[in-house]
């Protein structure tokens, strides 16, 4: 049986409601949820134009939110810092000016890790890897790596 893990990490007055299992780490807001999966980026949110940008060695993505992503009404509070499982490890940095919660993602996944702040989702991989761009659907956006 696949294992699943659900936590609530402080944001703003509220929390994102993260959905850690094998192969996919969801991350819900009130207005915005997020997919991770080994190859790809699902985004459900009015977001902005995507910009990839590459170096020798790093390929970055980034899609910006029009929006900044408001907190649910969390049943509780599990992640304030640092939270590591087996599934996945989350770290959110809170400063006055800004919040940053990082997802370091499992090794079978084709990039790093990503970081989402309140108004924008960055993952980074391999220069070598290339993306592509999916619109399905108004306020959806595939990004596939290969």
């Amino acid at each position: 049986m696949a294992r699943r893990k659900t936590v609530y990490v402080k944001w703003d007055s509220g929390g994102l409601e993260v959905r850690l299992s094998r192969g996919l780490i969801t991350v819900v807001a009130a207005n915005a949820a997020l997919y991770f999966e080994p190859r790809s980026v699902l985004v459900e949110a009015d977001y902005e134009e995507p910009v990839a940008i590459s170096d020798e060695k790093r390929l970055y993505v980034y899609i910006g939110f029009r929006g900044k992503l408001e907190p649910l009404e969390a049943p509780r509070i599990d992640v304030v810092g640092r939270y590591v499982d087996e599934l996945g490890e989350l770290r959110l940095v809170d400063l006055e000016f800004n919040k940053y919660l990082t997802i370091l993602t499992p090794g079978d996944f084709l990039y790093d890790f990503a970081v989402i702040t309140p108004d924008k989702l960055f993952f980074q991989t391999n220069a070598r890897r290339k993306v592509y761009f999916e619109k399905p659907a108004a306020f959806r956006i595939v990004a596939h790596l290969v």
